[in-house]
């Protein structure tokens, strides 16, 4: 069958995706100039938006949720991977932020939805930088306020 013929190298893959809230973490790129796209798919140099997904944490009937203890420890800012967070929306309950998940996402106007909400420079500045530098590299900076934070969370615990 012609139509559905594939080069060796090649494999069909299908997927599944679900609209869910993200956090954009990165849309500075700059333009590949037209001259360079040349005699090349456009696909290769389009720019794109980075974002994290969001994932609900409670159990709602679709879904299965987190665990709560996991959800605890999350809140607590163990794990560099996740952040607990409330969205910007009526009736909003927890939600996990996977920033092991971040992932592109084209600057189509159909490939996504502003929905008008963003962090301030401070939180950028403050939290998610930081957190970003904790999972990529593994530690946080001495003067992080994630740490002053975990320290909290020790003496309140203890």
């Amino acid at each position: 069958m012609a139509a559905l013929s594939i080069p060796d190298d090649e494999l069909w893959t299908a997927y599944r995706s679900k609209k869910r809230f993200c956090l954009v973490i990165g849309t500075k790129q700059p333009y590949v100039e037209d001259v360079l796209r040349r005699n090349m798919p456009k696909k290769l140099t389009s720019p794109t938006l980075l974002v994290a997904p969001y994932y609900g944490a409670n159990p709602d009937g679709k879904r299965a949720g987190y665990n709560p203890e996991l959800v605890d420890r999350i809140r607590h800012a163990e794990y560099p991977q996740f952040i607990l967070d409330y969205l910007p929306i009526p009736d909003s309950e927890q939600s996990i932020l996977r920033l092991d998940h971040i992932q592109p996402v084209s600057l189509h106007y159909h490939a996504y939805e502003h929905t008008g909400f963003c962090l301030s420079d401070e939180a950028v500045e403050l939290i998610l930088d930081d957190w970003l530098q904790w999972l990529f590299y593994g530690g946080l900076p001495a003067n992080s306020l994630i740490l002053d934070y975990q320290k909290e969370i020790i003496a309140a615990y203890s």
